[in-house]
């Protein structure tokens, strides 16, 4: 299938949805659902979150986003522009509720988590989706990256030519597993350097986003620290909480499993009804 055709699957009436961004897979249960988009960090892709529907409860969609230059879209050239990457994935999650509304489906309630420069993606994307899409994020998660007020000196980072070296270097879970393999670790690098050069192109909007945010933290990580971690309260209208992980930077996947159960503790529907 191509854009975001549905069919039919003989269970529920509907076959998986297949865009170029992300594949929603056909409902689980029965009742509620929840639906958390995935971004992830400079240069990962889909494989980073693949345990995550494993140790996920039924009515919690794990939906990554594909990034182009990788995996599924390896033939795609690597995204440049930082802008115009979070208005294409924010067009693709619009799109997809317009087309189940046309269905005559129920509005699946959705969520944005982002990991490291992913989570400047997921509040960028938040924001856009606040503007164009008729149905917002219900919360935003961000892990392993400091608020706004600090993206300058963080972004200025990335210029240090052993930074690259140091981001394979602290690859955990699937990630970690595919690098090792010397032809996978050559692409992997190149991703890195394109994302670290598209990150360059950001421009923070320094907005609050309008539903509760929630930061995923871990003291052991080396590329944040508490104050930077701190300023995200600054840029929500709603709730804000930080949650603290065991772990290196990589701690979401390192235990994907105390990872995704905070999550989804957030996101339960009442009574089995997403509302």
């Amino acid at each position: 299938m191509t854009g975001n055709d549905v069919g039919t699957d003989g269970r529920d009436g509907l076959r998986p949805v297949d865009s170029a961004w992300f594949r929603i897979p056909p409902a689980r249960g029965e009742g509620g659902r929840v639906r958390l988009f995935c971004l992830p960090q400079a240069g990962g892709g889909t494989s980073g979150f693949q345990q995550w529907p494993r140790v996920a409860p039924g009515w919690l969609e794990i939906v990554p986003i594909r990034l182009p230059g990788r995996e599924a879209r390896f033939d795609e050239p690597l995204p440049t522009d930082f802008a115009s990457v979070v208005r294409q994935i924010a067009d693709a999650i619009g799109r997809l509720a317009q087309d189940e509304a046309a269905r005559g489906r129920r509005p699946v309630p959705y969520a944005l988590f982002g990991h490291s420069m992913g989570g400047w993606l997921a509040y960028e994307t938040a924001l856009c989706l606040s503007q164009t899409a008729a149905r917002q994020a219900s919360r935003v998660f961000i892990s392993g990256i400091d608020g706004l007020d600090h993206a300058a000196v963080r972004v200025a980072e990335t210029m240090d030519p052993r930074y690259i070296a140091e981001v394979l270097g602290t690859l955990s879970g699937p990630a970690a597993q595919l690098v090792a393999r010397p032809a996978l670790a050559e692409v992997f690098a190149s991703a890195v350097a394109s994302d670290l050069a598209m990150l360059r192109t950001y421009t923070p909007a320094f907005r609050k986003v309008n539903c509760p945010l929630t930061v995923l933290w871990s003291p052991d990580d080396p590329r944040t620290d508490r104050d930077g971690i701190r300023n995200w309260e600054k840029w929500t209208e709603g709730a804000f909480e930080v949650l603290e992980f065991s772990g290196g930077h990589g701690f979401p996947f390192e235990s994907g499993e105390a990872a995704v159960a905070a999550l989804a503790a957030r996101l339960e529907p009442a009574d089995g009804i997403a509302v």
